[in-house]
């Protein structure tokens, strides 16, 4: 029993040493590689490069990876230069591979205006042109500008006159008490459709009465207003007054413009006093206005007018003045004797504002002295011209 240990335990040592022995061997016999390179695959632009090695003495292998080498955009040329409108191209190629392409868009440079110059400067009703031009294309382009006259599509102007003849005073003696309470009073309204479309006119806080006013026409229209009793105690004793205005409509009645609303104002009482002289009989003064005959004019048209007095009394006036008329200097003619007449010439030139406004109107006023400062007013038939712009 004893023998069997025994020899048990002499081959657990045999076997113990042969176990070391081997393991020092191989720790003896381990291989100092020597890396041989032996396949080689060179990096592109885009792709990786590969090295392959082998030991010398063992045979073992191993490979290293390379990493790509990237573009190298170094040659680039401009194939089309950009303009103001139209973009540029700049390509490159690159130097390790000249199938590489690279294309670079350059934006377009867009204009460079220049000032504008005027070629046709604009008239009253006609447009100018401007134009400017690029400084690197040389390109224009050309503007309109507006004509000096921009009308409007409706358009009413008003302007309001006595009635022909001398200025009406009302003294309310004259109605008071009386049993008829009314007197009649007149105007003559001259009226422009200076708009670009035609209208239908009439009073305003009236029915009736509607008339037709081409575009660009003028009319002298004349209007009545009663002057009641009750007018006249309600209003203000020495100026009562009326508010005259026009509206514009569309031929289907459609209002699409007023007038100015114009204050005319009625004498009574101590202005009656203090603005006029009694004339017993006839008027002793007569003033009227003669114009050219036609009812239009453009431009730079000289007209002329006559003043005309006329004394239609028994004693000579003197001190008479005229004035009213754009330009005119107050005139103090001679003495007019008894039935004389003087015609007093005036000339007037239509300028670019008269053209502006679409119209001239207007009457000539007489003052003749009277006694204790008093004076006579008289005002003359009034004369209205539609100005025509042309092609100007």
């Amino acid at each position: 029993m004893n023998r069997k240990k025994t020899m048990g335990w002499i081959l657990t040592v045999l076997l113990s040493v042969l176990l070391l022995t081997g393991a020092a061997g191989e720790a003896s016999n381990a291989c100092t590689h020597d890396w041989r390179l032996i396949r080689s695959t060179a990096p592109t632009c885009t792709r990786k490069g590969k090295d392959v090695y082998r030991c010398g003495r063992c045979g073992e292998k191993r490979t290293e990876t390379v990493d790509a080498l990237g573009h190298a955009w170094d040659s680039c040329v401009m194939e089309r230069m950009p303009t103001c409108t139209e973009t540029g191209l700049i390509r490159c190629t690159c130097s390790r591979d000249a199938s590489h392409v690279k294309d670079q868009i350059q934006p377009a440079l867009g204009h460079k205006w220049g000032e504008w110059k005027t070629i046709r400067a604009a008239g009253l009703s006609r447009s100018g042109l401007k134009e400017r031009s690029c400084e690197r294309c040389r390109k224009t382009e050309r503007e309109t500008l507006p004509p000096q006259i921009r009308r409007k599509e409706y358009e009413l102007h008003l302007l309001v006159f006595p009635e022909a003849g001398p200025v009406r005073h009302i003294d309310p003696a004259q109605v008071r008490g009386t049993g008829k309470g009314e007197i009649s009073l007149r105007w003559i309204c001259a009226l422009a459709n200076t708009g670009k479309k035609d209208l239908w006119i009439r009073e305003e806080g009236t029915e009736t009465g509607r008339l037709p006013l081409a575009a660009g026409d003028v009319t002298l229209l004349p209007v009545q207003r009663t002057l009641s009793e009750k007018d006249l105690l309600e209003a203000r004793p020495d100026t009562p007054q009326y508010a005259l205005r026009f509206v514009g409509e569309t031929e289907t009645g459609e209002a699409v413009c007023r007038s100015e609303t114009v204050p005319v104002q009625i004498l009574t009482d101590a202005a009656v006093q203090e603005k006029t002289v009694p004339q017993e009989g006839e008027e002793m003064l007569e003033i009227c206005l003669e114009g050219p005959e036609t009812d239009a004019c453009t431009l730079n048209d000289l007209l002329r007018y006559t003043v005309v007095l006329r004394n239609n009394g028994r004693t000579v006036l003197s001190g008479v003045e005229i004035s009213g008329m754009p330009g005119m200097v107050t005139q103090t003619p001679e003495d007019l004797l008894p039935g004389e007449e003087r015609r007093i010439p005036f000339e007037y030139l239509v300028s670019r504002q008269d053209a502006i406004d679409g119209y001239l109107g207007w009457a000539v006023t007489a003052r003749l002295p009277g006694e204790d400062e008093n004076e006579t007013i008289i005002l003359s038939n009034p004369l209205i011209l539609r100005v025509d712009a042309g092609d100007l």
